[in-house]
């Protein structure tokens, strides 16, 4: 609780401050009111090449997958044919990608 010093109205700390040109002020009197400025809290974002590698590494297991599926589905004999060899490499490189971007996002990041 904060008390005025113009006026000596009682301010609580859960109340929405009214703030005019910059400076929080009473609500009564609108003298300007001395506040103690709130501790910063830091906030870390992953950075947008750790997000885009992830991205593209989802993109190319989703496309992997369908590779493989499309692969399986057209073989006429024993083995997976073209599509399904394209469609593993892509699976597995895709899965390398997310993988990579997931641990640099933690190691720089947290």
């Amino acid at each position: 609780m904060d008390n005025c010093e113009n006026c000596g109205a009682t301010i609580g700390k859960l109340e929405t401050p009214n703030v005019w040109q910059d400076h929080v002020v009473c609500a009564q009197c609108y003298a300007k009111m001395a506040v103690a400025a709130a501790p910063v809290q830091l906030i870390e974002q992953t950075s947008k090449k750790w997000k885009k590698c992830l991205a593209i590494g989802a993109v190319g297991v989703l496309l992997g997958v369908i590779f493989i599926l499309v692969g399986e589905s057209n073989a006429t004999g024993p083995g997976i044919g073209v599509f399904g060899v394209f469609g593993w490499l892509l699976f597995f490189a895709g899965s390398v990608l997310s993988l990579v971007g997931a641990v640099g996002a933690w190691w720089y990041h947290g």
